[in-house]
């Protein structure tokens, strides 16, 4: 992806965050960058750390901006047995 466009930003010395919408709005993607440099499992600890504090705040501070995007396309897969999920952590005896 390569385009200049308003998007939801906040950068600092320490971090670079951007939305990302999709489907008319009904969906969106953060994606979350850290200072070069920084310790990526410091950094994850410190986004997930007391709640979320840290992610909370970089995403309340997200403003429109008018942003030159550079972005590798890549893809992201998920699995999970939600059978699995669905019976043992939500109590759903049927499924």
């Amino acid at each position: 992806m390569d385009q200049i466009g308003h998007f939801q930003f906040y950068g600092d010395k320490t971090v670079k965050a951007i939305e990302l919408r999709f489907r008319k709005d009904l969906m969106s993607a953060v994606i979350i960058l850290s200072a070069s440099g920084t310790d990526i499992n410091n950094f994850i600890t410190t986004l997930s750390n007391n709640n979320g504090d840290k992610y909370n705040q970089i995403i309340n501070k997200l403003k429109y901006s008018k942003i030159h995007l550079q972005l590798p396309k890549f893809e992201v897969t998920f699995s999970e047995n939600l059978i699995m999920l669905l019976t043992l952590e939500l109590k759903i005896l049927q499924v």
